[in-house]
């Protein structure tokens, strides 16, 4: 403000220049127009900069999540073997136990 009038002060009345006055006018426009634009633009890039690191973040989470069912699914198909075992013990000891009972009987 202190610049407009100070050059507002040396400008009598009789020296208006119109063209002149509308190129300062424009030019300060254009100024604030780019001051807005750079603005705006690093807005943007914070924004881009704020969705890339989610978009990381849920990259490592997605990861950390497949993992986890991976190391789910191994114990489950330990389960699963360790349970196909146990059944094969408990055949094999049903047909242990009517064996003896077979023997049991043929000397009673």
């Amino acid at each position: 403000l202190e610049q407009n009038r100070a050059e507002a002060k040396a400008m009598s009345i009789f020296e208006y220049n119109q063209e002149e006055h509308i190129r300062m006018e424009r030019e300060e426009a254009k100024k604030e127009a780019t001051e807005a634009e750079r603005a705006n633009t690093e807005r943007e890039r914070q924004r881009a900069d704020a969705a890339e690191k989610l978009a990381k973040e849920a990259t490592a989470h997605a990861k950390e999540a497949e993992a986890r069912a991976d190391q789910a699914e191994s114990r489950a198909d330990q389960a699963e073997a360790q349970m196909a075992e146990a059944l094969k013990s408990i055949a094999e000891l049903n047909a242990e136990i009517a064996h003896l009972k077979a023997i049991t009987k043929t000397n009673e």
